[in-house]
């Protein structure tokens, strides 16, 4: 499925940019990424376009990419307080 590819794709970005950020960005990127208007939310949208079939699946790949970011900001925001 094309959009779970892109799905995997954004989940990728986003754990090398969040590697990478300062406390500064490390906000930036969880509303980029977690926010109303965030990219993973965006395919929630998607949903209504997909077979009453696909739905399940797609919906629990969004969530669980969604808490893989949420999870790896976490550990970021962590890493940083320590160093802090």
């Amino acid at each position: 499925m094309i959009m779970n590819e892109e799905l995997s794709k954004i989940v990728a970005q986003a754990k090398e940019e969040i590697a990478s950020a300062n406390s500064e960005v490390l906000g930036k990127l969880k509303s980029r990424y977690l926010g109303k208007k965030s990219e993973i939310k965006a395919f929630l949208k998607k949903l209504g376009t997909l077979s009453p079939e696909e739905r399940p699946s797609f919906g629990a790949a969004v969530n669980q990419a969604a808490k893989g970011v949420e999870e790896l900001l976490k550990v970021r925001e962590a890493e940083l307080g320590g160093a802090a």
